[in-house]
């Protein structure tokens, strides 16, 4: 199967708008004041003190998360929810030398309050129009997370890496494309790439929600493929300037494993492949760990990345 699938590289067919719509969109979104505010919640270990945060981002919804923070200078990880999921506090790399921030894109866990959702499914809402989309929100809740704690701290000159499993994944690229404020991208199994392709693929999250509504609403479909082409990680990828290592799960109904070569595939920066027997499954989180320590080693020593080849 990798041999069959490990080349994939669908034709790049961004809308004609793609890079007006995104710099309109950075635009609105450098108008919104991050509004932080945090709460000191406790002492993890000597050094290292837990936060609740919250900031504005688009649309002035509030988004919630936490931040793990060193009395001394360390690298940030950033990271979000995966779909129809919150975000799960990892202190575990906090203690390993980190500074971590996770948070809820709108919509989803801490961050749900003031968003309207589709009866349909999360990524339903707004989907006939790319300018009404919630993912347009979710990717300026990951831009403005960073802007959030950069103001908040005055973090400037520590790495900021930008990471996501899945639904997160493809947050982290996206917003790595826009931004271009990141030092560095980890992605495991990094979702919504080749859209089309995903849809017919996979039997699970958030792609299932979207064939169904298709099937039950055939004139819509034209609709829905073109707001989705303007959150297709696939048209993002060139667009990443950093380092950028990605995950793939041969098994996976959720993020088939040939919808992330082809984001894969597309990445122009330095980047490293690596491949996993399945994700999404019951026992990912013991398969992908050597992924986890990698990001790890990868926050800590930058360097570690030095030799890694152009696409």
């Amino acid at each position: 199967m990798l041999e069959q699938i490990k080349n994939l590289k669908p034709l790049i067919a961004r809308p004609g708008n793609f890079d007006l719509f995104w710099k309109n969109v950075l635009g609105e979104l450098d108008q919104v004041p991050c509004e932080v505010e945090w709460k000191e919640l406790g002492i993890i270990r000597p050094g290292l003190t837990r936060y609740a945060v919250s900031f504005t981002s688009l649309a002035a919804v509030r988004i919630h998360g936490y931040l793990l923070l060193w009395d001394r200078p360390a690298p940030l990880v950033i990271h979000t929810n995966g779909y129809n999921a919150p975000c799960t506090m990892q202190s575990s790399w906090a203690r390993r030398g980190v500074n971590v921030l996770g948070f809820d894109t709108r919509g989803f866990g801490g961050s749900a309050d003031g968003v309207s959702l589709s009866a349909s499914g999360h990524i339903l809402t707004g989907i006939m129009d790319p300018e009404e989309s919630i993912l347009k929100g979710a990717v300026c809740d990951y831009i403005q997370a960073h802007r959030a704690v950069d103001d908040l701290l005055d973090l400037n000159g520590n790495r900021a890496i930008y990471y996501g499993f899945s639904f997160a994944g493809a947050m982290a690229i996206q917003a790595a494309a826009i931004a271009r404020s990141a030092d560095m991208v980890v992605a495991g199994v990094p979702s919504l790439g080749w859209q089309e392709q995903r849809i017919q693929l996979a039997g699970n999250g958030s792609a299932l929600e979207l064939k169904q509504y298709i099937q039950s609403f055939p004139e819509a479909e034209k609709a829905v493929l073109r707001t989705l082409s303007y959150f297709d990680t696939v048209h993002f990828a060139p667009r990443v300037s950093c380092p950028t290592l990605i995950g793939v799960g041969l098994e996976d109904d959720v993020v088939p494993p040939e919808t992330v070569f082809a984001i894969a595939n597309h990445l122009r920066c330095p980047r490293q492949i690596r491949v996993f027997p399945s994700s999404h499954a019951q026992n990912d989180h013991r398969i992908w760990a050597a992924f986890y320590r990698e990001l790890l080693k990868l926050a800590m020593n930058p360097h570690t990345a030095c030799g890694w080849g152009y696409s």
